[in-house]
């Protein structure tokens, strides 16, 4: 990794360094007689390493407690909760504050709400515990060492917790490997094993692995399990623990001494090869022996199992936010309090004498008064009343929000997970929700990155063309029209492009001549090629003796399966041979050294003695690497001239790029025996290095892969999933921006970009790429004179930039600083001007960005670059990265999600390994369950089988679950503004003393009261059916917008609150007490008053009919949930209040509330203030929405009315400017018209490479810069 120092004012940091330890391990086997005769004791001693225990759980049984709290207590509001029964704690017990309500009344729903959640925590490390135990205590047979005179080997059975590195462990066919360990012997020939990686990386298919190489030919040189127990001198030394799955680096040091004397003292290396990593499962062999090497936490698949990134998602930081203003209102609010009380006490303190309060009883001619006061003085200091009036205001933060959210969450999840819609018959794969706290999020997402192989196409890949000898074999639609001409005796090629094009019969053909001219020898390179490099296994089914090829890589099993179509078929493969089937006939190939295909090498080679005995390199990779590794004369066998052959080959793979097809070169090399040795010694050498092996490694690779003559170039098609353009379309719609990171070369991601409608035939591309277009006349530029040009010629054109993120204060932001102009863009260069940027063909409402790998790799390290980038691509409908890698996937994922002010909402979807960063990376992770493992879905938010479930899961759920979360937020607050600012208001009733209008108990029970209303709304509320939101996918955009939770939003919830506190309070206050508080009453018309109690719960009674009348009017849907969830609430509400004034409360009230509500409801009045109050505040809610709906309208509300209607098929009329149907607004009604069709799912599924794919390429509306 490249390392970059953070300068100031850089809009990102893309470097750290970690300190790793680097110092080699050596541990001794447990084998022969000196360690039979060694003490357990200085045995354990000498071990290193851990124990093999693993421990997934979070807490132990010491820890759960203080650990649990501490993680409940990083949730502010439970921390104010605790301040606020503390204040009361005080005030109860001291006289520090003035004594209002027990602490009990706080501490009791708070203690509940942790006790809850702590015990869904335990329940669920409980399951942990025992999941641990059980794979702890499974039996693991451990071969003990001899003096070597037996002839039968001993066993001891250890838990596999007790084992330590350096046992040597028996596994027999299917067991689960206990720890990472280096295979010794196998029961197969040549030391050859098969294990099974599901549980590690998801992938079903058997990997081939090795036993060291002990023996001096290769093999292994122990011939049973006796003699290897009496081995003495066995020792391994290997690297330092790491999470590296795939990489092992070590040596196997052989003495000879004991029952190996006929090996001499050598070092034997060890790789990846001969690694058995815990947790894969032995397959197709009856049992190996190992030498364990890492153990428990360090053992590779434990480092590989750490948590997922934690993500706080927008609507939890949303939250956030409003409850640090929710305390600022909650502060001011009390200070206001404390400064009318010092206000009004200051005036009228004098008269208080009867209160004892200081400066007014001391004059008091009542010398009982004053003997009792100097006992028992009730004032208090400023500040006292001051944390009294926070107590008193302490509901303003609802103290279930919290357990509501969760409990939403949690069922959102649910409905995710078993959404019959998204689960996928063919692969037998549901939808999954892997979190549960960013459901939210999946409703305002901006900015999709999508991985393209595996993701929106099958993984499925299928051998169609080749060119070899400067002929094209194999038509990329398929061959049968080809085959059919051949065999009516045709010329024998037809053409296609410009180019030859033949059936792959035909290959087959000359492939099997012995002889022949150039292109019969090419045919045969190449089938050769294809046959012998490569790491494919060959498995025999047992029931119809076929062979089965088992691929880590869905390429390498096309090449091998073309191999096998064009005569040349893959049979066998030893530790150091591959057996290939030509006319009847095994040829066996010596393979000398294999080098391995990486994201970094980007090529494979083979160094192998053919069956003629000649050597020969044999090597495929990606065009770009194989062209700088040819010969002089590398292309002679692809046409007349070595001039001719390379145009040929390059116009062959542009043509196969056309048609959306992978491609890779294939090669030779001819070797002598002196070169291929002397090589392969250079070669075992740096394999068995122990430092800086990958570097000797690399170095040793330059010397042999140069020089190579092509042989021909392979075409791969991989089709696209089912419905991937249409998804595509829709989500745009919907006003997401797609972005497509791949790796293919920037044609054959370009015609895949048309094939998958990411790129349409109206948009103009902006084309950044490091390396000059072959059909360019214009001369090269920089990549910062690309993107100069690129943002002048935008800058020019008035676009709107997306503002970046910038070091300057948040209050230069508030007052438009940052604002972008075209002096800001800091771009010099190459300037554009209009007239240009218009005859170009671009248009910046319309544009699409192609940038390559090489490109970013230059970018990616200049903060100016990735500003203009970054400026270039917000602006672009569709942009599409090639050659890129999966640390640049990340790093572009990280720009934009951090480069912008605005923070858009980011989601990554992926399915193989290299997704795993971007999918970290981003918001919100998808994994797809493909072929290339289980490492992007487990390491996801939410996991789906296609690429078409992304849509429903984002337009409809996604939707669904921000609409709901929102509405429950912002109710919750709602209706406990209105608490406070009743409470508020009655302290100009007492003279802002700090009384409470309602009974303590009834004043705690509010949240509980009104607890299963905004669960209910969170959980089952459908403003929009899930028809409607898929057929007109614009309507996602009021998430995207953030519309239904924002600052507004809330400022308008507030400002309802206190105009319906307003209106509740003082209708019930001028019925009870009279319109100038003196007069005649609507209580009685004796002038009978009623007690503060039977008042408060009066207004309290009010304000919970008109909560859940706002609770109904925010509902869209109802359902079962609902209508029980309202039923209980308006029957328990009432029935609680008729239990606790009754003498069983007493141990509550202390009997202050006895009879309270018979009092209160044999009132007439009561009845009429409990439903004329909230039906006014209904009616003004009501009103308010008609309005919206009817002048201030969008295309939401006409398809909410067209599909609450049930008349959906009413709107495409819209679309086609047919008159209206009655009822739909007329502005809504254009609005309308801007959404595009309705999605239609097409009933067949669209391949790559298509008539009309490749011809967009170079179409009107190019205007590539």
């Amino acid at each position: 990794m490249v390392e970059e120092k953070a300068q100031k004012g850089s809009l990102l940091c893309w470097a750290s360094e970690v300190d790793v330890e680097t110092q080699w391990r050596t541990a001794k086997a447990h084998t022969g007689v000196a360690m039979l005769n060694r003490a357990p004791s200085v045995v354990d001693a000498e071990t290193i390493g851990t124990d093999n225990s693993v421990h997934s759980s979070k807490y132990t049984w010491w820890s759960f407690l203080p650990k649990g709290l501490f993680e409940q207590f990083r949730r502010v509001a439970n921390i104010y909760f605790l301040f606020i029964s503390i204040l009361m704690t005080l005030g109860w017990y001291t006289d520090l504050l003035p004594k209002l309500m027990s602490a009990f009344t706080t501490l009791f729903p708070l203690a509940v709400i942790l006790a809850s959640t702590l015990l869904k925590e335990g329940l669920e490390d409980k399951k942990r515990h025992e999941a641990d135990a059980e794979t702890n205590m499974r039996d693991a047979q451990v071969l003990q060492p001899s003096d070597g005179s037996s002839s039968m080997p001993t066993y001891k059975t250890y838990s596999w917790k007790d084992l330590r590195v350096g046992m040597v462990v028996k596994i027999e066919d299917r067991m689960e490997i206990p720890a990472d360990v280096v295979p010794l012997m196998s029961s197969e020939f040549g030391g050859r094993c098969y294990i099974e990686t599901a549980n590690i990386d998801g992938e079903t298919n058997l990997k081939l692995k090795q036993c060291a190489k002990t023996a001096k030919d290769g093999g292994v040189i122990w011939e049973s399990e006796a003699e290897l127990s009496g081995v003495s001198g066995l020792a391994a030394e290997f690297e330092p623990p790491n999470p590296a799955i795939h990489q092992f680096k070590g040596n196997l040091t052989l003495e000879g001494t004991g029952a190996e004397s006929n090996a001499a003292f050598r070092k034997v290396p060890l790789n990846e090869h001969q690694m058995l990593l815990r947790g894969a499962i032995l397959r197709n062999t009856k049992w190996v022996l190992g030498v364990v090497i890492y153990t428990g936490a360090e053992s590779k698949l434990v480092l590989n199992s750490r948590e997922a990134p934690s993500k706080l998602s927008t609507v939890e930081a949303q939250v956030n936010n409003m409850i640090y203003f929710i305390f600022c209102c909650h502060a001011l609010l009390s200070l206001v309090s404390t400064a009318f009380h010092l206000a009004w006490t200051s005036a009228y303190n004098g008269d208080l004498w009867y209160l004892c309060n200081e400066g007014a009883y001391e004059d008091s001619d009542n010398v009982l008064l004053r003997e009792n006061c100097d006992h028992e003085s009730s004032s208090y200091s400023i500040v006292s009343y001051f944390f009294n009036f926070v107590v008193v205001f302490n509901n303003f933060i609802p103290i279930s929000l919290y357990v509501t959210v969760e409990f939403v969450n949690l069922c959102q999840a649910y409905f995710i997970s078993y959404d019959k819609e998204m689960y996928d018959e063919v692969s037998d794969t549901p939808g999954l929700a892997r979190t549960s706290n960013m459901n939210g999020d999946l409703g305002q997402i901006e900015y999709i990155f999508s991985d393209k192989t595996g993701t929106l196409t099958c993984n499925e890949m299928k051998f169609r063309s080749s060119s070899v000898g400067g002929i094209i074999f194999g038509h990329p639609q398929g061959d049968k029209v080809l085959t059919q001409m051949e065999q009516n005796g045709s010329e024998g090629a037809v053409q296609m492009d410009g180019n030859k094009v033949r059936s792959l019969d035909a290959l087959a053909t000359l492939a099997n001549l012995p002889g022949g001219d150039d292109t019969s020898r090419a045919a045969r390179s190449f089938a050769e090629v294809m046959a012998v490099c490569h790491t494919v296994i060959v498995e025999n089914d047992k029931k119809t003796g076929d062979i089965i090829y088992q691929a880590e890589s869905p390429d390498e099993e096309a090449l091998v399966t073309g191999a096998k179509r064009v005569g040349w078929m893959y049979t066998d493969k030893t530790p150091s041979s591959v057996v290939v089937r030509l006319n009847g006939e095994d040829l066996n190939y010596n393979v000398l050294a294999l080098i391995e295909f990486n994201s970094t090498r980007k090529r494979m080679s083979v160094v192998a003695q053919c069956p003629d005995g000649t050597y020969k390199l044999l090597i495929k990779g990606a065009d770009n690497i194989m062209f700088d590794r040819t010969a002089t004369d590398g292309f002679k066998l692809c046409g007349e001239t070595n001039a001719q052959g390379r145009d040929t080959v390059t116009r062959h793979l542009d043509f196969f790029s056309t048609q959306g097809l992978r491609t890779l070169v294939l090669g030779e090399k001819i070797l002598t025996q002196a070169e291929a040795e002397s090589w392969t010694a250079e070669w075992h050498a740096a394999c068995s290095s122990t430092t800086d092996r990958s570097h000797l490694m690399d170095l040793a690779a330059a010397k042999i892969e140069f020089g190579v003559t092509v042989v021909g170039c392979t075409a791969i098609e991989d089709r696209l999933q089912d419905d991937v353009p249409q998804t595509i379309a829709d989500l745009r719609v919907a006003g997401v921006k797609v972005w497509v990171l791949t790796g293919d070369k920037m044609e054959t991601a370009i015609n895949i970009g048309y094939s998958c409608r990411l790129l349409t035939p109206d948009m103009s591309k902006i084309v950044i790429r490091a390396e000059q277009d072959p059909d360019s006349t214009v001369a090269p530029l920089s990549i910062a004179d690309q993107l100069n040009q690129a943002v002048n010629s935008l800058a020019n054109q008035e676009v709107d930039f997306e503002p970046l993120a910038t070091s300057q204060t948040w209050l230069q932001r508030m007052f438009g600083v940052n604002k972008p102009t075209h002096n800001d863009f800091d771009v010099g260069g190459v300037e554009m001007t209009t007239t240009n940027f218009v005859d170009s063909g671009l248009k910046p409402e319309n544009l699409a960005m192609v940038v390559d790998g090489p490109s970013l790799i230059e970018i990616l390290k200049d903060d100016k670059l990735r500003r203009n980038l970054l400026r270039v691509g917000c602006c672009c409908r569709a942009v599409l990265a090639c050659r890129v890698s999966p640390k640049q996937k990340q790093m572009i994922v990280k720009l934009v999600k951090e480069g912008l002010m605005t923070k858009p909402i980011t989601l990554a979807i992926g399915d193989g390994a290299n997704d795993v960063g971007m999918i970290q990376e981003a918001q919100i992770g998808v994994g797809i369950s493909g072929k290339e493992g289980r490492q992007a879905v487990n390491n996801s938010d939410f996991a789906i089988a296609q690429f078409r479930f992304l849509k429903r899961l984002m337009v409809v759920h996604g939707r669904w679950n921000y609409r709901r979360i929102s509405a429950t937020v912002v109710y919750s607050f709602y209706k406990n503004i209105v608490l406070t600012i009743i409470l508020f208001y009655y302290q100009f009733m007492c003279f802002f003393s700090g009384a409470v209008l309602f009974e303590e108990w009834v004043y705690t029970a509010f949240n509980a009261i009104l607890f299963l209303g905004p669960l209910f709304l969170g959980m089952f509320d459908q403003d929009l059916s899930d028809e409607a939101a898929t057929k007109y996918s614009k309507v996602y955009s009021s998430g995207r917008l953030k519309k239904d939770l924002n600052v507004n939003v809330m400022a308008w919830s507030f400002i309802r609150a206190y105009l319906d506190a307003t209106l509740i309070y003082f209708f019930c206050h001028i019925a009870v007490n009279g319109q100038d508080w003196t007069g005649t009453t609507a209580w009685g018309s004796n002038g009978d008053t009623v007690d503060m109690l039977v008042f408060g719960t009066t207004v309290y009674t009010a304000m919970i009919v008109g909560m859940l009348m706002k609770m109904g009017i925010l509902h869209h849907t109802w359902n079962k949930y609902t209508i029980s969830g309202m039923v209980i609430t308006v029957v328990g509400f009432p029935l609680f209040l008729v239990v606790y004034q009754t003498s069983a409360g007493n141990i509550l009230h202390g009997g202050k509330y006895l009879n309270v509500t018979s009092q209160m409801i044999s009132a007439a009045p009561f009845w009429l203030l409990c439903f004329l109050t909230p039906a006014v505040n209904s009616l003004f809610d009501i009103l308010i929405e008609a309005i919206r709906s009817e002048f201030f309208g969008d295309h939401v509300d006409v398809v909410r009315q067209a599909d609450h209607e049930g008349n959906l098929d009413t709107l495409k009329p819209l679309l086609a400017g047919t008159p209206r149907p009655d009822g739909i607004d007329a502005s809504a009604a254009v609005e309308l018209s801007r959404m595009g069709s309705p999605s239609k799912r097409p009933v067949t599924s669209i391949r790559v490479a298509g008539d009309g794919a490749g011809g967009k390429v170079g179409g009107q509306g190019e205007g590539a810069l």
